[in-house]
């Protein structure tokens, strides 16, 4: 539910409850969502402070079976329990941003901090050693009028119970999420002609566990399209993705290349609904962790190709 104008003061705010997408900030290349703390939530967005548009919520995440109860033995006249983990945790977000803050000509910044703080009910236990709480800090320019298009950089560091997911999802309940993560990301559209859009991302991601089980992940994608009617179009695809082991420094290496003829309802490289007959061949080389890939069928090293039809619509 939304109440837009409930201020006379605030005449360009909304006060807001429910579940609910919550400015969502993704990389559409890769369909990678950063910055996603959507859920059952409440908050006041868009107050208008002068230097930008300022935004609070709070949200919950609940994660099932994070947790153990306690049962009162009259005898022993102790509390007692068998440590299953059949209750949950109960972590609450709290989110404030910052947005359209005018830095430079046509470049506008966002700042946001997400805190994250997990508690159980009816006196449950956590797993000894839980993280408890974390944060995650965001800063993001953007830049419009970028050779026709527009050009994303977006830091963030997270710490602890808000590294397991990194969107700024909070884990409280786990004990294996201590540390931090830093990541980089750079993304956008340029337009070098009329005839022809690129989209393109990278990003890199540091996760330093204390029990050393992070990561770090390198990604790096562009997708030109080649416009020959304002329906339709030509894309090409070139991905590329490795992850490093913490523990071991062993890399798993993936490859891809897609090639696509789409009709779209528009000429921009947004433009949906869009129908696409495509081919994609993708190689891969596994170092660690390689039985998720052959528990699914595949061989640590290998290769695959194929083709399809695809619809893509949004509302």
């Amino acid at each position: 539910m939304q109440f837009k104008n409930f201020l006379d003061s605030l005449p360009d705010a909304t006060l807001w409850a429910g579940k609910r997408f919550y400015q969502r900030h993704d990389v559409h290349l890769n369909d990678f969502y950063y910055w996603d703390i959507s859920g059952p939530s409440a908050g006041v967005e868009n107050i208008d402070v002068g230097v930008g548009k300022l935004s609070f919520s709070v949200t919950r995440n609940t994660e099932q079976g994070g947790a153990y109860g306690w049962n009162y033995n009259p005898i022993t006249k102790k509390w007692e329990s068998t440590r299953d983990l059949d209750k949950d945790v109960y972590n609450d977000v709290f989110d404030v941003r910052l947005a359209d803050l005018e830095v430079n000509k046509n470049g506008k910044l966002e700042i946001g901090l997400d805190y994250g703080n997990s508690h159980t009910k009816n006196h449950a236990s956590r797993v000894e050693g839980a993280s408890k709480n974390g944060y995650m800090l965001t800063l993001e320019h953007t830049q419009g009028e970028f050779f026709g298009g527009f050009n994303k950089f977006t830091v963030q560091y997270a710490t602890d119970a808000m590294t397991s997911w990194s969107t700024g999802h909070s884990q409280g309940g786990s004990n294996t999420n201590k540390g931090h993560m830093l990541r980089l990301i750079n993304q956008g559209v340029v337009a070098p002609s009329d005839k022809v859009e690129v989209m393109y991302a990278l990003i890199y991601e540091k996760t330093d566990l204390d029990n050393h089980q992070g990561k770090t992940w390198y990604s790096a994608g562009v997708r030109p399209m080649y416009k020959w009617t304002d329906t339709m179009s030509t894309l090409v695809e070139v991905g590329y993705d490795r992850i490093k082991d913490q523990q071991t420094g062993l890399k798993n290496q993936l490859m891809k290349y897609t090639l696509a003829q789409q009709w779209q309802a528009g000429s921009s490289i947004w433009a949906r609904p869009a129908i696409r007959v495509f081919g994609t061949y993708a190689h891969w080389n596994d170092k660690f962790n390689t039985s998720k890939r052959t528990d699914a069928g595949y061989k640590a090293k290998d290769g695959e190709f194929i083709a399809g039809i695809q619809f893509e619509a949004w509302w």
